[in-house]
């Protein structure tokens, strides 16, 4: 995958010459909140995007994607990195794009949901507009999610506990738990060596896997509990836990055929900083 990425890149890395932008430091999404306290979610749009340290029109997608989402109010716009075939990158990621069959990147989705620009769920960070996400922000919400985590200096122990309830019936919907970490230095092509990477999914706490946890019911109240010891480093790089987040989801998960793929949609994400 990484070569036919690599050849792709090369035909569009003038645009990040002509770019020649350097990467701010600012987080993506700021605030947060104490670890600790429970937050409730009206509703909130996963944001995620597909990209590698290697990859220089990446760079220029993720400038934009700073510019749209910077001004949303935190855990409005949530946003995930998926890295492929780099060193952040883990396995859950890949297995996601070879579902969403990622055949270039940068590729970008929102709430996992097909026609927000084009027909296709999948489309360049560069064409993502505010009014994009404002839309889905707009749409009635039929999932009530709260996030509550807890974490232990002395352990490194993660606590975290996810609760709400399906206002409409689901019977597909599964809940998503990720681990992410915000501000990463390392080498970013067309952004140099002390590049900070945004968001980058670190670990997966869901148990059964990159498509979620089943919720027990099909309609009322859910809670699931999740405990993660966080390591000192993941992969190559360092843990810092000041700027990791957790984020949750539910989503719909049919099956990976094409058919079906359109069809697994989010409803409802959350995020919380752990301290």
């Amino acid at each position: 995958m990484k070569k036919s990425f690599k050849f792709l890149m090369m035909l569009t890395v003038l645009a990040v010459v002509l770019y020649g932008c350097k990467p701010g430091n600012e987080p993506v999404n700021g605030g947060g909140n104490d670890s600790g306290d429970t937050i409730k979610n009206e509703r909130g749009i996963l944001l995620e995007d597909f990209t590698a340290d290697w990859c220089g029109p990446c760079y220029v997608g993720m400038k934009n994607i700073q510019k749209v989402i910077k001004d949303f109010e935190f855990g409005k716009a949530i946003l995930v990195c998926h890295h492929i075939d780099d060193d952040f990158a883990i396995s859950e990621s890949e297995i996601l794009a070879n579902a969403y069959k990622v055949r270039g990147i940068p590729s970008f989705m929102v709430n996992r949901t097909a026609g927000v620009s084009g027909s296709n769920i999948l489309f360049h960070p560069s064409s993502l507009t505010k009014t994009m996400i404002d839309k889905q922000l707009a749409m009635e919400n039929s999932v009530i999610i709260s996030l509550k985590t807890t974490y232990s200096d002395s352990s490194k122990e993660l606590k975290v506990n996810v609760s709400g309830k399906l206002l409409k019936d689901f019977p597909d919907a599964r809940l998503n738990v990720y681990l992410v970490q915000d501000s990463i230095i390392a080498r970013q092509a067309g952004g140099g060596n002390n590049y900070a990477h945004r968001n980058a999914l670190r670990k997966v706490l869901s148990q059964d896997g990159v498509w979620g946890d089943q919720l027990g019911v099909t309609k009322g109240d859910y809670s699931k509990d999740y405990t993660y010891t966080i390591p000192e480093k993941i992969g190559k790089f360092a843990t810092d836990i000041s700027k990791m987040y957790v984020v949750a989801f539910v989503a719909d998960h049919l099956s990976t055929t094409a058919e079906d793929m359109p069809k697994n949609i989010v409803h409802n994400a959350i995020e919380k900083k752990i301290k």
